[in-house]
């Protein structure tokens, strides 16, 4: 069984760097947002259907191959665009991600000898995790693109609607006024007025909740969210609606009003 294991991580390694190296003539042609989203929807598609490290393996050569082949200076490990360092950053959270997916597919505690033998077969990531990603994707292309921070506030903003099945999302730039709203803090957990509770065992509040975008240490404004009602939010939407209030950061950092 290690065999398998090692044969599928090499392959899911191996399929996103090859494929960095065959388009690599094809640089000054092709952006480099159209290939990382490429890259990023290998990792997806292989890192479910294989062993649960194939995932990590996956993300771990897409990154390196991405950085090294895409990312002046070429043949270097050394990255000078902040928008490049986002979208590496971002086939790494994927492999993290699916191979976390991967892991909570076997049930605690049961022997992975009593699995059944077709194993696998394992069913690839769901639509809605695949969906998930790509959104993580799309905006770290938008920044390593140039996209003005406000375009790219507005795609985060759609994609937290999305992703967190909202009723409505804006955002709101510092200086910002008091609220009463929880806030979704970096832990995942929600704060208001001292208290603390998971949102995806108790679920939000029914009058929305806020994710701040902070920058250089420094909050540079908010997302208000609007909720339909009182409803629980899994780990893996925390995750990714976080992710993307990094990314906002980013291109607020990135734009030239800010220095």
């Amino acid at each position: 069984m290690r065999g398998r294991a090692w044969v599928a991580n090499g392959a899911a390694a191996a399929v996103p760097a090859g494929l960095a190296l065959a388009s690599s003539p094809l640089r000054t042609s092709v952006p480099n947002a159209a290939v990382a989203a490429v890259l990023v929807g290998l990792v997806a598609s292989i890192g479910p259907a294989a062993h649960r490290w194939a995932a990590v393996a996956g993300g771990l050569a897409a990154a390196a191959a991405y950085d090294l082949l895409w990312t002046r200076p070429y043949g270097s490990f050394q990255i000078h665009s902040a928008g490049d360092i986002a979208t590496s950053v971002t086939l790494l959270v994927v492999g993290v991600v699916l191979s976390e997916r991967g892991r909570r597919t076997v049930a605690p505690g049961r022997p992975r000898r009593a699995e059944p033998r077709r194993r696998w077969r394992r069913a690839p990531a769901p639509p809605d995790a695949v969906a998930q990603l790509l959104t993580i994707s799309r905006v770290a292309g938008d920044i390593a693109e140039g996209d003005p921070a406000g375009l790219v506030l507005l795609d985060v903003a759609r994609g937290m609607v999305d992703l967190l099945k909202l009723r409505d999302c804006r955002f709101e730039l510092a200086p910002l006024a008091p609220s009463e709203r929880p806030t979704l803090q970096r832990s995942g957990m929600m704060l208001k007025r001292g208290t603390e509770w998971s949102p995806a065992r108790i679920g939000t509040s029914a009058d929305g909740f806020e994710i701040p975008v902070t920058a250089h240490g420094e909050v540079e404004g908010r997302f208000v969210c609007i909720t339909r009602s009182r409803q629980k939010i899994s780990d893996d939407r925390i995750r990714a609606a976080l992710t993307l209030a990094d990314q906002a950061a980013l291109a607020l950092r990135l734009s030239p009003e800010n220095g």
